[in-house]
C-alpha cells in the first residue's frame, strides 16, 4: 500500500496547472475560474488529497479556535456552559479548546499561557484567580478575551456577569420570609469573587430585617458535593442551633442534604435549604429543591457570540448581565 502524503504538488501535476492555482483555488481567492476550480477539485478528490485548513487559518493570521478556561471541568453547571458554548462555536466553524483553571493562580496561568500559545483566536475564562493586569495584558497581546462572572473596567463590553450578591440576597430574604432567623450559609472559597459576593448577598438581607450576623454559622467550603457534605457535618457536630441553610451552590446543597439526612433531620420538615444556580437535577430530588436559577445557557450562548464579534471586529455594546430567579420549590417550610 503507498502511503506517501498527497501534496500541492501532486494535484497540480493531475489537474496540469501550476502550484499556485491550486493554492488559489484552496484559498478561495476571488477572480478564480469556473473551469479551473473544477480541475483542482476533481484532481484533489482523484488523489484523495485532504487540504491542511489549519495552515491555512494561521497563513491568514486566525486559527480557526476558540480557547474557553473553566474553574474546573467537573459539576453541573461548568459542564453546561462548556456545551452551549461548544454548540454556537461549532455551528459558526470554530473549534473550542477547554482547559481547566483548577481554582488556583498557577493552573490558570499555565492554562491561559497553552491557549495563547495555540493561537486560539478569542479566549472565554469563567475563573479569577488571575489578576485584571495580567487578562488585559493577554487581551492586547492579540487574544481578545471575553469574561464570564466577573468585570474589569477597561474591558467592560467583553464581560457577561450575573449579580451573586442580589442572588444571595433574594436567597436567603425567602427562607426570613418564610419565618427562619436561625440561618447558617456554607459558602465555595472565599478566595473566589462570586463566593464573596454570595456571603455578602447573605449579610446584606440579615441586616435589613435586625437579624444578628452569626459567623459561627458560617461554613467556607469548596463549590463541590462532597465539601457540602462535610462542611454540613462540622455545622451539625458544633451544635449551633439553625433552621435553615443556604448554599453557596446547588452542589453543595445536594452534599449538604445528604449530611442532614444521615444525622436523621429530614427537608423541609427539620432544616429548610436552598441552593443557588439551579441545576436541572434539582426538579428529580426528593423533596424538589429551592434554588437561585442563573441562566446557563443564556450565559454560554452570549459569551460564545462574543467572542465571535471580538474575532470579527464588531463593534460591541457595554457590559452584558442576565437575570438570577428565585425557583420556589419544597425544600423551604415555612414556620
Amino acid at each position: 500500500m503507498n502511503n506517501k502524503k498527497v501534496t500541492i504538488k501532486d494535484v497540480a501535476a493531475r489537474a496540469k496547472v501550476s502550484r499556485a492555482s491550486v493554492s488559489r483555488v484552496l484559498n478561495d481567492y476571488p477572480g478564480v475560474k469556473p473551469e479551473l476550480r473544477e480541475r483542482v477539485n476533481q484532481a484533489m478528490d482523484e488523489l484523495g488529497f485532504a487540504p491542511n485548513y489549519f495552515s491555512q487559518a494561521l497563513a491568514k493570521g486566525r486559527s480557526q479556535s476558540v480557547g474557553l478556561m473553566v474553574r474546573s471541568l467537573g459539576g453541573f453547571f461548568f459542564g453546561s456552559i462548556m456545551c452551549e458554548v461548544e454548540e454556537v462555536l461549532t455551528k459558526a466553524g470554530y473549534q473550542c479548546m477547554v482547559t481547566s483553571g483548577h481554582g488556583t493562580y498557577e493552573s490558570e496561568r499555565v492554562a491561559m499561557e497553552f491557549m495563547v500559545s495555540r493561537q486560539c483566536d478569542a479566549i472565554i475564562v469563567y475563573s479569577d484567580c488571575l489578576s485584571d493586569e495580567e487578562i488585559i495584558k493577554i487581551n492586547q497581546a492579540g487574544s481578545p478575551v471575553v469574561l464570564i462572572s466577573r468585570f474589569i473596567e477597561e474591558l467592560d463590553s467583553q464581560c457577561i456577569r450575573f449579580d451573586d450578591t442580589s442572588g444571595a440576597y433574594q436567597a436567603t430574604k425567602h427562607l426570613i420570609a418564610n419565618g427562619h432567623s436561625d440561618i447558617a450559609t456554607i459558602t465555595g472559597p472565599l478566595s473566589n469573587q462570586d463566593a464573596r459576593d454570595r456571603l455578602t448577598g447573605y449579610r446584606k438581607a440579615l441586616e435589613e430585617f435586625a437579624i444578628p450576623y452569626r459567623p459561627e454559622l458560617v461554613l467556607e467550603s469548596n463549590f463541590q458535593v462532597p465539601g457540602g457534605k462535610l462542611a454540613t457535618e462540622k455545622l451539625l457536630a458544633a451544635k449551633h442551633h439553625f433552621s435553615a441553610v443556604f448554599y453557596g451552590n446547588d452542589e453543595m446543597a445536594i452534599g449538604g442534604i445528604q449530611a442532614l439526612n444521615h444525622a436523621g433531620l429530614s427537608v423541609p420538615e427539620d432544616v429548610s435549604v436552598i441552593g443557588f444556580e439551579d441545576v436541572p437535577l434539582n426538579e428529580f430530588l426528593k423533596p424538589k429543591m429551592s434554588s437561585m436559577r442563573i441562566p446557563v445557557a443564556s450565559i454560554g450562548n452570549l459569551a460564545a457570540k462574543r467572542a465571535l464579534s471580538l474575532i470579527a471586529q464588531e463593534e460591541l455594546d457595554l457590559a452584558l448581565e442576565v437575570d438570577v430567579q428565585l425557583m420556589e420549590r419544597e425544600s423551604v417550610k415555612t414556620i
